[in-house]
């Protein structure tokens, strides 16, 4: 459950050597947060516009009703990796490795559920090119989304060069490993059979109850501030 993001730097043991995880600041959270509840404005739009029997033209991806149960099943199994997640954590002795966020960081988080589903679930994917295509695509745009948190990424505490690391300590690993799982679940959300119209509202819920999961597992561990 390690978030880079807060509104102060936190220094993290990793290993065998210390790391300064850098933080996101509370205007760029603001920033974040505003975007996410722009693109989600515009997603209800066309997918109110569905509902309606007058679809618009070139839709947002996903804009379309999913099966209540999927809904459901998304959050819950999400919830569930975050289980899993904490409890590796414990098993592999890096519980107290994770970073400390702040009460705000909690809508940044939430945005994130939003804009991160709609950009890689709805954008990041080979659709119409057959199932191997699309199988392939999944697997390599959960690569991507795994990496690009920069978990294995480290910046070491007594560098002020602004250069990183890779570390692949169990930490940095562990986490990169959930979210590749966390991504190939919410791709299966909205690619499985019995999601006919390919709705992303599974995918939000699964992404979002996640966040929300991880957020209030840190607030019972110590690491909101």
């Amino acid at each position: 459950m390690l978030y880079h993001a807060l509104p102060k730097e936190r220094v993290c043991k990793t290993g065998d050597s210390r790391f300064v995880y850098y933080t996101m600041s509370p205007a760029s959270i603001t920033i974040s947060v505003v975007a996410a509840i722009i693109v989600l404005k515009l997603w209800i739009s066309d997918y109110v516009a569905f509902r309606k029997g007058v679809p618009v033209d070139n839709p947002l991806p996903g804009a379309t009703p999913a099966p209540l149960i999927l809904v459901t099943i998304g959050a819950v199994v999400s919830v569930a990796i975050v289980g899993v997640e904490t409890l590796g954590e414990y098993m592999l002795g890096i519980s107290g490795e994770q970073s400390t966020i702040s009460y705000l960081y909690l809508a940044a988080m939430l945005g994130a559920g939003i804009v991160e589903e709609l950009l890689f679930r709805g954008f990041f994917v080979v659709k119409n090119r057959g199932k191997a295509a699309l199988i392939g695509s999944i697997v390599a745009f959960s690569v991507v989304f795994a990496l690009i948190h920069g978990h294995l990424l480290i910046s070491p505490e007594d560098s002020h060069s602004g250069k990183y690391e890779l570390s692949f300590a169990a930490g940095p690993l562990w986490w990169t490993f959930i979210l590749f799982i966390n991504s190939l679940w919410w791709y299966a959300l909205r690619f499985m059979p019995a999601n006919a119209q390919r709705s992303l509202l599974p995918c939000f819920a699964g992404h979002i109850a996640s966040n929300l999961a991880v957020f209030f597992i840190k607030y019972a561990q110590g690491f909101v501030a």
